[in-house]
């Protein structure tokens, strides 16, 4: 392309930035550096408090446009800001702490107009804490990356935002990035995209993206959040079975008690109504093999799931699974909150009929599916009674923290 630059489309390159005074300029620069010059430079200041704005326009170059939000607003809509002023025939993303390679747009647009595409990613190279990897591992099968692309998706993501570069008619087509995913926008978008429009891929890595200590990559809550909002959108698209593990995975490494509990029953709910064949009852069996089986999540996450259970309990409509020296422990403790069940319940009767005037019923008298249940037995009886519950159809249960 070299010398007849100007007769090719002009390339609009959007880049949202916040607080990134210290990388902004490596980005910018691999931008500005294109053996492509015809190009236009949107950077989306997202409300920065730092001095990032200023690096911008020190850059003197007549290609760079800067925009500054009043206010941080998240990085989709400093995205979808910079598409909206875009007045290229083709928009490319940069990210404001990555790297492109001098001849990123060059091999991408050629590649595009030769076989008539309108989108187009590439592999890139990954650096993370002193380590370095090609995304997507397989980036050498052509196959895989272009012509099965979709069925890739439907399990992960493999494109990266600075990869992709876009026809700007197709914004009409699937929209903008959703604003209300705060993590895995990328991923969104891109489902979007394979729905609608073939998605033409380079074997070339041409991004470098390194992975910021502090950036949102590293928030596990948001990262549940938007598996749920991916469910939500695209139940009919993605492999459920591996998004629920991925979300589960997640979950369990938030081992410092601050997940959300809450989100949880939302997500089965989902999945449940998917239409994919998957009752709650799996989904419950595979949760249980994550939260109980494996390596007996942290006390304070057990604790926090009580809590957050508990909070949805009524005095009276809900029973103890357990009527021995652990079950009377969780009772008298849930006593003194004024937190009264139903009854007690036993996989055998024994000697008890009631405690405190309270029934003590076998789980086969059971008839309410529906009754919340405390678990309260020992940790060495904790997944027998758990697999009575699901065996028997009832999936509203948590385990008492006790210690």
């Amino acid at each position: 392309m070299g010398e007849e630059n100007t007769m090719y489309p002009l390339v609009s390159v959007v880049i949202p930035a916040y607080n990134r005074e210290k990388t902004i300029l490596r980005a910018l620069n691999s931008v500005l550096g294109q053996t492509y010059s015809n190009i236009e430079v949107i950077v989306v200041d997202d409300g920065s408090t730092d001095s990032t704005a200023q690096v911008v326009k020190n850059r003197a170059d007549e290609r760079v446009r800067l925009i500054c939000l009043s206010r941080n607003q998240g990085a989709n809509k400093a995205r979808n800001r910079g598409i909206s002023e875009a007045k290229g025939e083709y928009i490319a993303f940069q990210d404001s702490d990555d790297e492109w390679l001098t001849d990123k747009l060059e091999k991408q647009l050629a590649y595009m107009f030769k076989i008539s595409a309108k989108a187009v990613y590439c592999p890139y190279i990954l650096y993370d804490e002193g380590k370095t990897c090609i995304v997507p591992k397989n980036y050498m099968n052509q196959d895989i990356c272009e012509k099965n692309v979709a069925e890739v998706l439907k399990k992960d993501n493999i494109v990266g935002t600075p990869t992709l570069m876009i026809k700007r008619e197709l914004f009409f087509k699937i929209g903008m990035f959703d604003v209300d995913m705060k993590r895995l926008q990328d991923y969104e978008f891109v489902i979007r995209l394979v729905k609608n429009e073939r998605l033409a891929y380079i074997q070339e890595p041409l991004v470098k993206a390194y992975r910021m200590e502090q950036s949102i990559t590293s928030n596990r809550h948001l990262v549940l959040e938007a598996y749920t909002k991916i469910l939500e959108k695209h139940s009919d698209f993605v492999d459920i079975n591996t998004v629920f593990r991925r979300y589960l995975w997640n979950a369990e490494t938030l081992w410092n008690g601050q997940m959300h509990w809450s989100e949880f029953d939302k997500i089965v709910e989902l999945i449940s109504k998917s239409g994919k064949g998957i009752t709650r009852e799996e989904c419950y069996k595979t949760a249980i093999q994550y939260f109980y089986n494996q390596d007996w999540m942290k006390m304070n996450v057990l604790t926090d799931w009580y809590l957050t259970f508990r909070d949805n309990l009524k005095a009276g409509e809900f029973a103890i699974y357990g009527a021995g020296m652990w079950g009377q422990e969780a009772y008298y403790a849930m006593k003194r909150e004024n937190d009264i069940p139903k009854c007690f319940v036993v996989t055998e009767q024994e000697n008890e009929t009631t405690i405190d005037e309270i029934p003590v019923k076998t789980l086969a008298e059971q008839e309410d599916l529906e009754m919340p249940v405390i678990i309260a037995v020992s940790w060495e009886k904790q997944n027998e009674l758990i697999k009575n519950l699901v065996h028997k159809g009832m999936y509203r249960f948590c385990i008492y923290p006790f210690g």
